[in-house]
């Protein structure tokens, strides 16, 4: 599941991770059915933005995936 994959990804934070790293998972996950989003930012380098446009757009994405992921599951809650 998800979560297994997660927390595996979790437990192994200390290794240096790739781009292509992430897409292999990403197409792994697919293999396997689930569901998995994934944008590559190639801009930017460690910081995440190079200029105040790129990081109001990385911004948008980091909020759409919490309203869209940790906003869905509190309504279902409240449902």
């Amino acid at each position: 599941s998800y979560a297994l994959l997660f927390s595996a990804a979790s437990l192994c934070s200390h290794l240096l991770f790739t781009p292509g790293h992430a897409r292999k998972m990403v197409g792994k996950m697919h293999d396997l059915g689930m569901t998995a989003l994934y944008y590559e930012n190639i801009e930017g380098g460690h910081g995440g933005a190079a200029d105040p446009k790129q990081q109001a757009f990385m911004l948008c994405l980091y909020y759409e995936f919490v309203k869209r992921t940790v906003g869905a599951a509190l309504a279902k809650d409240k449902a």
